[in-house]
């Protein structure tokens, strides 16, 4: 069963993803870089709607695969001009850009090419995972993951010199 993904922006609701301070009780997706306390990207809510228990390998793939389908989905949405009102001019100045849209997309993500470069970083100890405050370090580690369960990146950044 493939996860669906909630939000985008702040104004434009993605299906499957919420961002930001609107947590709704899905699996809730966050970030950090080691050594920093500032986040790496707000955090999100997976819509996971049943308990289910798989490997480490397959929730990795889960949660890449949802962003690369959100990745799309920002990207067809982008190409369309939008009428801006008044509010969401406002909403749009505080996040730093007012985007009227019409814009070409970058091109297309490979989703099976994302998946297996997140599973060699996950390999080569370039991020850390945490499923509810406990670290799995094993890909193929049986997880059991719940519609509320909290997912932490933890993305390690290498010393200097070393």
């Amino acid at each position: 069963m493939q996860p669906v993904r909630r939000s985008g922006r702040a104004t434009q609701e993605i299906p499957g993803i919420v961002r930001g301070d609107r947590y709704r009780g899905g699996m809730r997706i966050e970030a950090k870089i080691a050594g920093q306390r500032r986040e790496l990207f707000t955090p999100y809510e997976l819509e996971w709607p049943v308990a289910k228990e798989l490997t480490l390998r397959e929730l990795i793939e889960s949660v890449v695969r949802s962003e690369v389908d959100a990745f799309h989905t920002r990207q067809r949405e982008r190409q369309l001009d939008r009428v801006l009102s008044p509010q969401q001019i406002e909403l749009d100045r505080h996040t730093g850009k007012v985007d009227p849209g019409g814009q070409a997309g970058t091109g297309i993500v490979d989703a099976e090419q994302a998946v297996t470069t997140a599973l060699e970083a996950f390999a080569d100890g370039l991020f850390f995972l945490f499923v509810d405050g406990r670290q799995i370090d094993d890909l193929d580690a049986a997880v059991h993951v719940v519609p509320t369960s909290t997912l932490l990146f933890v993305r390690l950044t290498p010393l200097a010199g070393g």
